[in-house]
């Protein structure tokens, strides 16, 4: 079974590339995404915020923390952080000065670079195929 991977697509643009769904919801989907405004939904988001924080303390039947203002205000540029989460595992950034194996190419690097010397442009390909005609003949 070969799988398919399609190019990444917001879900408004998967439906827009459905051909299952009739072009009179696309043209409403068209245009209710013309309309959209990212500050004014921004301005609902944190409107929505605070009356769920009101209900929220009002409901436990307390007074709020001093703390809850600043908390809310720092939604307004908590993304302008410069902040990223890690991922994965954090390398290891002092170099180590010891080779863990013996360097198999150790006779061979002279030869190498005088190669290099002579001709710089030498593919890897080619470098390959002078080690193999040196190795057979020795």
């Amino acid at each position: 079974m070969d799988k398919r991977y399609h190019p990444p697509l917001a879900p408004y643009q998967r439906l827009l590339a459905s051909d299952r769904i009739d072009e009179t919801v696309k043209h409403h989907l068209r245009e209710q995404f013309a309309a959209l405004d990212p500050v004014a939904l921004l301005t609902t988001i944190r409107a929505a915020q605070q009356e769920l924080s009101v209900l929220s303390n009002r409901d436990a039947g307390a007074a709020g923390s001093p703390d809850q203002p600043q908390y809310l205000a720092a939604f307004a540029t908590a993304w302008h952080s410069d902040y990223r989460a890690p991922r994965g595992r954090r390398k290891n950034t002092a170099e180590h000065w010891w080779r863990s194996r013996a360097d198999p190419f150790a006779e061979s690097w002279p030869m190498v670079e005088g190669w290099l010397v002579a001709k710089p442009n030498l593919a890897a390909g080619e470098l390959l195929t002078r080690l193999r005609q040196h190795d057979r003949q020795i």
